[in-house]
């Protein structure tokens, strides 16, 4: 049987090694290259470069890895500023290659109340120990009682004494002055019940109380 030329055996070894050296060569390059990519939930993303001004401390351009958010871009920069309008801007907000973003300055009604909220809580609370005064009352004084002023004359009463008596009111006073007017004077207690609204059992409760005169 006849060998092999020798000639062939030898081409298989020089494409062989070239190979290796092909897979050496590329696996040295990707260790040694430079790390430009990151890995992330949405899969390999270069990094970004950003600019950021306004209300931060340090304002400008930076570098920033791929899934960086606009916090991170915040702490870069140094952080807000006291006058920074922070809740204009979404934290968590994911930053773009070569997008520019702006931290706005509080307008002055929001700078003011915010150190007006301040001022009322670090002022301690000052409580008036002076005693109240009362209010002026404005409830007119009321006729003294018939029992203490001795019997009323239904005949000569004027209308306040009439409205000074137990279950006579406004009404109940006028009308016994228009019924004496008319009618003449009471000549017994009992004629007040010919006026309209007293019945009997108010006479009884006013007998104490009521006199027509000698």
């Amino acid at each position: 049987m006849a060998a092999k030329p020798r000639g062939h055996a030898a081409w298989w070894m020089s494409a062989l090694a070239a190979l290796v050296v092909a897979v050496v060569y590329v696996l040295l390059r990707q260790r040694n290259g430079p790390d430009l990519i990151v890995q992330t939930d949405d899969g390999w993303q270069p990094d970004v470069r950003v600019a950021i001004n306004g209300e931060v401390a340090s304002p400008g351009a930076y570098v920033l890895h791929g899934d960086a958010r606009l916090a991170d871009l915040v702490g870069a920069a140094g952080g807000y500023t006291d006058r920074a309008a922070r809740d204009t801007l979404n934290p968590a907000a994911r930053v773009g290659d070569g997008q520019q973003y702006t931290v706005p300055t509080q307008s002055p009604r929001t700078a003011t109340a915010g150190s007006r909220a301040e001022t009322a809580t670090a002022a301690p609370a000052v409580v008036s120990m002076a005693p109240a005064t009362p209010a002026a009352s404005t409830t007119p004084p009321r006729t003294m009682p018939p029992a203490a002023m001795g019997k009323i004359n239904i005949n000569t009463a004027t209308k306040d004494e009439l409205e000074a008596l137990p279950a006579i009111g406004v009404a109940l006073a006028e009308r016994i002055i228009a019924d004496r007017m008319a009618n003449g004077p009471y000549t017994q207690i009992e004629d007040l019940a010919r006026v309209r609204g007293i019945s009997p059992r108010t006479v009884d409760m006013l007998r104490d109380r009521i006199t027509v005169g000698s």
